[in-house]
């Protein structure tokens, strides 16, 4: 199955962004910014034509700004710490609704798994009576 993508289009640049590659997208101006591991890639563009093509890992930090919660690590004080290294700061208002929604996020992923461990407990059982 093809990974989920962005497409970046500048004048000198036609690429597709893997979201699992994006740490966040941000809206400074008529640019949008998407910052990956490796690169950072800005071009004319507007979030309402990039939202749709993100999935629930994306959080909606700010309306300029989208954060993809499966990259980060940690979050403290305002500070995003990414699985690369790489940190973000906020102010301390969109901090503290980063903080919530990475909560949740990591709560829902900790749902799903025991969902999944039981379906395979289940299924075992099931397999080997």
């Amino acid at each position: 199955m093809e990974s989920p993508y962005i497409i970046v289009k500048s004048r000198k640049l036609l690429h597709l962004v893997p979201l699992d590659d994006i740490l966040y997208i941000e809206r400074k101006g008529r640019k949008i910014e998407v910052e990956t591991e490796g690169h950072h890639y800005s071009y004319y563009g507007d979030m309402r034509e990039v939202m749709p093509h993100l999935d629930e890992r994306f959080a909606p930090v700010l309306k300029r700004f989208s954060i993809n919660l499966s990259r980060l690590v940690a979050v403290t004080n305002g500070l995003a710490l990414f699985d690369c290294g790489k940190e973000y700061q906020f102010a301390r208002e969109a901090g503290t609704r980063l903080k919530r929604l990475f909560d949740l996020f990591l709560r829902l992923k900790a749902l799903q798994r025991d969902e999944e461990t039981e379906q395979k407990m289940v299924a075992e059982t099931d397999g080997g009576s």
